[in-house]
């Protein structure tokens, strides 16, 4: 279970990292314009994040829509021979495979001296599984569920950045009822004046109210 648990910790600091890199760094170099709450009145803050939104929003549809076609047909083709994309008894042996390929520790003594075939005879059952469902077939139906399982992990890293400002914004402090605010914030730094608290987005100071 330890090595499950830092596979997906893995991925997940990798999804935080990276989004963070965006979202903090790269963000921050886009044209003046481009930034949110960089001219300072609501309705052009409002703009950004609607053109930010729908940037993002595309790139979803197009994810879904170009990329998940071939996972569709895929998932079509398991259907047609009366099969499921990934049964549970198949996760259970390919978490196994996983455990025991990473741990390079014997779980099974089934070994030779050059080959271990302790993973091939697991995979056994589940292409004697598609033997009898696809005949033929059984040699790539078990790749297809790898492209499967690669495109919705790519779907979780696609909307991984929504909770991850959702949280962003609720350590910071930042509210929908603060963006809207009439009162008046000033960064100690450039002197900048926004409608919302929260961070210059040019000097990274904390703003302050005017009093």
């Amino acid at each position: 279970m330890d090595i499950i648990f830092d596979i997906l910790k893995n991925l997940y600091t990798f999804m935080h990292d990276s989004w963070s890199y965006f979202l903090f760094e790269w963000l921050d170099g886009a044209p003046h314009f481009l930034q949110i709450g960089s001219f300072g009145h609501w309705w052009a803050t409002a703009l950004q994040i609607i053109f930010w939104l729908g940037l993002y929003s595309g790139v979803a549809w197009i994810y879904f829509k170009v990329v998940g076609y071939p996972v569709r047909k895929i998932i079509s083709h398991f259907h047609r021979y009366n099969a499921k994309v990934m049964p549970k008894w198949q996760i259970v042996l390919y978490v196994f495979i996983g455990i025991y390929c990473s741990t390079g520790t014997t779980i099974i003594s089934i070994e030779e001296k050059i080959f271990d075939i302790t993973p091939v005879l697991v995979m056994l059952p589940i292409l004697i599984y598609y033997l009898i469902k696809a005949k033929w077939r059984f040699v790539y139906l078990p790749l297809f569920q790898i492209a499967v399982i690669v495109f919705w992990v790519g779907a979780i890293y696609l909307f991984f950045p929504v909770l991850f400002i959702l949280c962003a914004l609720s350590f910071i402090g930042v509210t929908v009822t603060g963006v809207f605010s009439e009162t008046k914030y000033r960064c100690p730094m450039c002197g900048r004046e926004f409608d919302g608290d929260g961070v210059c987005s040019r000097c990274h100071a904390e703003r302050e109210a005017v009093l």
